[in-house]
């Protein structure tokens, strides 16, 4: 069974054990339920402003939620980037995380971002520079927005993780002497988590880096830096140069604030191979699982033990977690779940808030 058939087949499995049990079951059938029911989207919640522009391309859009019992005072803001290779991916995705609700919820505000993909001429860093000017035009809006510009953090899963953890470690992009209002305000956060986010972008730091085979679990077909990079050589002084500064590892320093990291274990991550979508627009879904090719590398837990090595050498806090950190969890908790509550936790602490306060959802 192709991937896309398995994910529709456990979309029908989930439907129809919760039809049949209305409450999670328990006994035979019961852990299959919750691996499904921890991949499947929660609850939805519109955001409060859509397509909100950060800049002239049309990717180029954001969306915001307003926090909801607000305890006096501005509130945090949490930005979620999306995942998707940097190839696909919507901030639609924000409306059904569980992660969204809980964070509005508990009186922190929310945007989810789009940002260019590298498709139709897009290339990195443009989506990482996009992460960056939409943090530095929430900031410049912040007063209308109603939140603190000095309370900001970022999230994300696979690219949008990876993104964050750039946008956590790389030095200030704020110009202070720019004409444009926007590029005056600092590109820093307070906070950062990722989940299956990568730690480098640099085929070359597979081995001593990662510690993983480049002819095994560590190959990157070299179809995908042309894609990611607009690069067919990735030895010249200039992509040495490209890949070192998109690589969030690269950037550690001890003046950076802290990061949870939660590595799935999924290796076995799907990566589309794009051609230029008609109309210069993003690839549609269907175009793209025709051309996938698995690259194990993406997703590896390497990525997360790499960056808490760099981290512990310079000083700086780096939470590692995996799902052998959350077997003691409660029934029905699958890891996934308890390590979202823990990053809403870890970020409430970053901001100055009760860690400990009960999450809103989840105390229905």
């Amino acid at each position: 069974m192709n991937r896309l058939a398995a994910g529709f087949a456990a979309a029908w499995v989930f439907a129809a054990m919760t039809a049949a049990h209305g409450t999670p079951p328990t006994g035979a059938g019961a852990k299959d339920w919750v691996q499904l029911a921890d991949f499947l989207p929660g609850a939805g919640i519109a955001p409060d402003v859509t397509d909100l522009a950060y800049g002239p391309q049309e990717r180029q859009k954001l969306d915001f939620w307003k926090p909801r019992n607000a305890s006096g005072g501005p509130a945090p803001l949490v930005v979620f980037i999306h995942g998707g290779g940097f190839v696909t991916g919507d901030k639609s995705e924000a409306r059904r995380l569980p992660m969204t609700l809980d964070c509005v919820q508990a009186g922190m505000a929310f945007a989810a971002i789009n940002y260019r993909l590298t498709v139709n001429g897009n290339r990195l860093p443009d989506s990482l520079r996009d992460a960056a000017r939409a943090v530095q035009f929430l900031r410049s809006q912040s007063a209308s927005l109603g939140f603190d510009p000095n309370r900001v953090a970022a999230f994300g899963q696979s690219a949008g993780g990876g993104a964050s953890l750039w946008l956590a470690f790389h030095a200030d992009m704020a110009d202070r002497a720019s004409t444009d209002p926007v590029c005056r305000q600092s590109t820093r956060l307070v906070a950062a988590g990722a989940i299956d986010g990568q730690a480098t972008y640099d085929p070359a730091d597979v081995g001593p880096v990662l510690g993983l085979d480049p002819k095994g679990d560590g190959a990157t077909p070299p179809w995908l830096l042309e894609q990611a990079f607009g690069l067919k050589d990735g030895e010249t002084t200039a992509a040495r140069a490209l890949f070192a500064g998109v690589s969030p590892i690269r950037h550690v320093t001890p003046d950076d604030p802290p990061v949870f990291l939660y590595a799935t274990g999924a290796q076995g991550v799907v990566m589309p191979k794009v051609a230029n979508a008609p109309g210069g627009g993003a690839p549609g879904f269907f175009s793209l699982m025709q051309n996938a090719v698995e690259i194990p590398v993406l997703h590896n837990p390497a990525h997360a033990r790499a960056l808490g090595r760099a981290m512990e050498k310079a000083g700086v806090e780096c939470l590692v977690r995996t799902p052998a950190n959350y077997r003691d969890t409660p029934p029905f908790t699958p890891p996934r779940c308890a390590a979202r509550v823990e990053m809403w936790r870890f970020l409430r602490r970053e901001f100055g808030m009760n860690p400990d306060t009960a999450i809103p959802e989840l105390a229905k």
